[in-house]
């Protein structure tokens, strides 16, 4: 996955096959692709043409600021081709990268999200048990811990929660129980609060599909 950082939007291109894809959020765009056979020609071709149309268009690229992530499920182990290059650079390859707050690894086993997500939500927890010193509770204690607490411990649930492991799964809960001890009241598990999330994403994508019929 190569990760681009331009000045604008750059909604005047696409590009979408079985074997690459162009994800454009806002200002920050990822080429993904699928390489088979060490066949990468498709890939470095999708980047070389994003990189001309910015040239064309008077888009900057920050090369310094662009990561490429590799995950190989090879278990060979064969050595990567030469890296990426962009107008000269070469493009360093890291084991991490953090995407739209969610950090992933050449892994995907979302360690580093959890940690992220474990030391956030620790920062948070001070913050809660200090407001309940000065004397607040009740339901305004509880929309703090909702808002600033709660959203920072399950950021991006539905992505990763079915792809946890048990002991992160465990250090999140732990957080939310040290919330509960705070607050008095129960509080939804991680696990519990995924498959909500989940269920109200599909149900959203269902209620928006161009082929549902009423």
């Amino acid at each position: 996955m190569c990760s681009t950082t331009c000045v604008i939007k750059t909604t005047d291109f696409s590009h979408n096959t079985t074997h690459c894809h162009l994800q454009k959020f806002s200002d920050d765009s990822a080429i993904v692709g699928l390489i088979s056979n060490r066949d990468e020609a498709e890939y470095r071709g999708l980047i070389q043409d994003f990189v001309d149309l910015c040239h064309w268009n008077c888009l900057q690229i920050n090369a310094r600021k662009t990561k490429e992530l590799v995950v190989d499920c090879c278990r060979q182990g064969q050595p990567f081709t030469a890296p990426v290059n962009i107008q000269g650079t070469d493009i360093e390859m890291v084991t991490s990268y953090k995407y739209l707050g969610v950090h992933l690894n050449n892994k995907l086993d979302w360690s580093h999200n959890t940690d992220a997500l474990y030391k956030k939500g620790q920062c948070r927890l001070f913050l809660l048990r200090r407001l309940r010193s000065f004397g607040v509770q009740g339901v305004l204690l509880k929309t703090f811990y909702d808002m600033v607490v709660a959203s920072a411990i399950t950021f991006g649930v539905v992505c990763w929660d079915n792809g946890i492991t048990a002991a992160d799964r465990k250090r999140l809960n732990k957080l939310i129980k040290k919330a509960r001890s705070v607050l008095g009241q129960r509080l939804d598990p991680v696990e519990e609060i995924g498959e909500r999330r989940m269920v109200a994403k599909l149900s959203s994508l269902l209620e928006s599909h161009p082929c549902r019929t009423y």
